[in-house]
């Protein structure tokens, strides 16, 4: 058959990446939305869209019927999944087959013996010979004491993990049996949430390992191929952070080894569609996890898991094999063979004899995910309205992947993903050069993002040198490394944070005052007694407050020759002189700077020169919280010149008339001057509280646990020693980023 029109069971970029191969091949598309995504870009995007439900996912984009109906009532001859949400389930691929529709991936049955992991493995050793496994537990009896006693067994470290689903949901690793009883717990809360199944496995873990995963494809016609491998070793939380093709370890030999055996497993359940298998690697020293062209010994290899999917990181092997993914999964749904689609590729002949195999044709590719998150705040998700995003146009050829654009919000009802960045190179250091000039050219301006972060990753020499085993965050950034990296940057970028903050804020307010059509401020009503309102002075004074907290400090500034602005096109050539207090930078007296605003570029670009080193700033003013005007104003920053770690930060153009009490001490709400107040520090839902009126807690202690994104995260207790006063949140309740959770007094008290 022929399709013509496909719903997208999705949303965000993943459904945009869909309905933009559809429309090159001129397949027309209808898009889903809940409430929450009313404006989101995939619904204007696609031809048609249809509303499913409320925002929570289990209310509208899990709801196998609501999609079903959707594609009916807008004459749907297939459906695409994507990845995530359903697109592993085997029962609304059955469904959609029921309904006389076109499933764009594997059958039910594939993905009933692969999308259980404890299936997978036990189907595969039974049938697979050669396929490697790692040693565990993938028993039928769920009960903890079976669970406990098999931990018992296996020894530690061990992992224990969600049977269903993938993203690292449902995911502990235990090192001490005593912890094992309340991960398990977790892991299967964690895991209903995520995927209605709470069912469990136990794996050796493994410290040292490097994650290697095959793409493979397969028809209807019995025809099977993998598409080289991805190497996806660097992550946190067991979620993949950076992937990239090839495989920095892998030589011919590994590499024609282990495809072999991805493409025996997709043979095992007659799987048709795109699928990867996943590898863990042995990469113990001294090898690495790298083959070794001397040895006839190749590194061990295990399989992990089949994702029976799109995968995330599908654009990697698109960038070094030149294919469309989603076309060939179209194809290959309407019948087409694979022998006749990959005519044109040599590697795709004769995998499974070849003893080498050689990389892929088009050079290296790397992807990076970009997401709301505060890597200083272990990873917690930081939602709320994305000021401006500005995509990256540099380096020529990188591909963005986004769902989001400037204004849209990162919700706490779905993962915070801003985008995702691919580049390639002829090489892999090309390909490396060219992410870190790429992440210097995102702006994301308004949350906190891990675009610092994914900068350290890439540019570590640890990572250039394709040591990139799955411990290396932990080993080469771990969080007190990228605090120091940003208190040093910080201290070196801030005069250019604050001389780009005043200079926009002079554009904003001259744009202002030459605009007829501008709001005009009520000022009076604001005004203390006394003030007296005569001419400005050629000199203005202006109070700000810098990213990392501290008193606003007090910058003066003169604009030279200043015409008056009589339109915004005049604003620019304008020469300023500039003065910051020496204290920013450890010196003493006043540092003078001479500043050029050479170029305005639409409503957020400027060209500034300070003290002649020119580049390119992008900004943004919002106005900020307590401002009573027009004057007091945020201006988030950011600059390829400036540090990763620096650009994008928010500076306070303080109101002259703003009350000076945000910019004061808090209070601790204890006599010690000890801050003790645990607050959200994200809009969350309440999973449990682990504590009552009356109990005394320690530092470390949990006092509640919250869900956000469907991922769980633990509040603890920061005091040494502190009684709880009171427990204001319930479970089941949402509360609001900065809400109180537990007031705790100190024990002294």
């Amino acid at each position: 058959m022929i399709i013509s029109k496909v719903l997208v069971a999705n949303r965000g970029e993943v459904a945009l990446r869909i309905i933009g191969t559809c429309r090159k091949l001129g397949i027309a598309t209808v898009a889903v939305y809940s409430e929450a995504d009313a404006d989101a870009l995939h619904v204007a995007a696609a031809d048609e869209a249809v509303f499913i439900g409320p925002p929570p996912a289990i209310d509208s984009y899990l709801v196998v019927d609501a999609l079903i109906d959707a594609a009916r009532a807008t004459r749907c001859d297939a459906v695409h999944p994507g990845y995530g949400f359903l697109s592993e389930r085997a029962e609304f691929a059955r469904a959609v087959g029921e309904a006389g529709l076109v499933f764009i991936g594997p059958s039910p049955e594939a993905m009933d013996a692969m999308g259980s992991k404890i299936g997978a493995k036990n189907l595969l050793t039974a049938t697979a010979d050669g396929v490697p496994v790692i040693p565990g537990y993938a028993g039928a009896d769920q009960s903890v004491p079976a669970l406990v006693a098999a931990a018992a067994d296996i020894g530690t470290p061990l992992l224990v993990k969600a049977s269903a689903g993938g993203g690292g949901k449902g995911m502990r690793v235990v090192r001490d049996l005593a912890e094992l009883e309340g991960a398990i717990a977790s892991a299967k809360a964690e895991a209903a949430a995520s995927f209605g199944d709470d069912s469990l496995l136990l794996e050796r873990y493994f410290d040292s390992v490097r994650h290697v995963e095959f793409q493979v494809f397969g028809d209807a016609h019995g025809n099977v191929v993998h598409m080289f491998e991805r190497e996806c070793s660097v992550q946190r939380r067991h979620q993949k952070v950076v992937e990239e093709a090839p495989s920095p370890a892998l030589g011919p030999r590994l590499r024609a080894v282990m495809g072999a055996a991805a493409i025996a497993i997709a043979r095992a359940v007659a799987y048709v569609g795109a699928g990867t298998v996943e590898f863990i690697v042995d990469a113990s020293p001294p090898h690495l996890g790298f083959e070794d062209s001397e040895s006839d010994v190749l590194p061990p290899f295990y399989f992990l898991e089949m994702n029976t999917r799109l995968q995330v990181e599908h654009a990697v092997t698109e960038a070094v094999t030149g294919l469309d993914l989603v076309a060939l999964q179209i194809a290959v749904a309407q019948g087409e063979a694979l022998p006749s689609l990959l005519a044109h590729c040599p590697w795709a002949v004769d995998q499974e004899s070849a003893d080498r195999c050689e990389p892929p044709p088009l050079g290296a590719a790397i992807e990076v995910r970009v997401y709301a998150e505060d890597p200083l705040n272990n990873f917690l998700p930081c939602t709320g309205r994305v000021d401006l995003f500005v995509p990256p146009t540099s380096p020529p050829g990188v591909r963005v992947d986004a769902g989001i654009a400037t204004g849209h919000a990162i919700s706490v009802f779905y993962d915070p993903m801003v985008a995702k960045l691919t580049v390639s190179g002829r090489n892999r250091m090309e390909a490396i050069r060219a992410m870190r000039t790429a992440l210097a050219h995102t702006a994301v301006l308004g949350v906190t993002t891990n675009i610092a972060f994914l900068d350290a990753i890439v540019g570590h020499a640890a990572f250039a040198a394709g040591e990139t085993l799955t411990s290396f965050i932990p080993t080469h950034t771990p969080a007190a490394a990228l605090v120091a990296a940003d208190a040093a940057a910080r201290a070196t970028d801030t005069p250019r944070l604050a001389i780009a903050a005043l200079v926009y804020g002079w554009v904003v307010r001259a744009r202002a005052r030459a605009s007829p059509s501008a709001p005009r401020p009520h000022l009076l009503r604001h005004i203390p007694s006394g003030w007296c309102n005569t001419a400005r002075t050629r000199t203005q004074k202006q109070l700000i407050a810098l990213p990392g907290g501290g008193a606003p400090i007090a910058a003066t500034y003169r604009a030279v020759h200043e015409t008056g602005a009589s339109a915004p096109a005049t604003l620019a050539p304008q020469a300023f002189e500039l003065s910051l207090p020496g204290a920013l930078v450890g010196a003493d007296g006043e540092l003078v700077f001479d500043v050029l605003l050479g170029e305005l570029d639409g409503d957020y670009r400027m060209r500034l020169a300070i003290d002649g080193a020119s580049a390119w700033y992008t900004c943004h003013a919002g106005i900020a919280a307590d401002a009573p005007d027009a004057e007091g104003m945020r201006v988030f920053v950011h600059s390829p010149s400036l540090s990763p770690q620096s650009s994008g930060m928010g500076v306070e153009l303080v109101s002259r008339f703003a009350s000076s009490k945000g910019y004061a001490s808090t209070g601790s709400g204890s006599s010690s001057g000890r801050d003790l107040t645990p607050r959200a520090p994200m809009p969350c839902k309440i999973v449990s509280v682990g504590v009552a009126p009356g109990d005394t807690v320690f530092a470390g202690d949990t006092l509640v646990v919250i869900e956000s994104m469907k991922m769980q995260t633990k509040v603890l207790a920061t005091a040494e020693a502190a009684i709880v006063d009171a427990v204001l949140v319930n479970p089941g309740q949402l509360v609001a980023a900065g809400d109180v959770l537990v007031i705790l007094v100190d024990d002294d008290e």
